[in-house]
């Protein structure tokens, strides 16, 4: 509940349901949830996926924060869509 409030005052629409899902992996995060989710963390966006074992762990957490930005960049440039903002 702690972590729903924490979204919510930093902009990001979320639930306690919708967290569930996302913990249970029944739902994926969307990259605007994962642009929260850093920000709550205080960390970057790439820190939240580990590298894998059969990777360089710095140019994967770089791929991972590069293509993350781009995808949201598009996607805001599209359609001005924040995570899950309800409407």
């Amino acid at each position: 509940d702690d972590l729903v409030a924490k979204l919510q005052l930093v902009g990001c629409y979320m639930t306690r349901d919708i967290l569930a899902n996302l913990e249970t992996r029944r739902s994926v995060a969307t990259d605007k949830q994962i642009e929260f989710f850093a920000a709550v963390f205080g960390v970057h966006v790439g820190e939240l996926f580990p590298a894998s074992p059969k990777t360089n762990g710095a140019m994967h957490s770089r791929l991972m924060e590069v293509t993350t930005l781009f995808v949201t960049k598009h996607r805001n440039h599209r359609n001005g869509s924040v995570c899950n903002k309800k409407t």
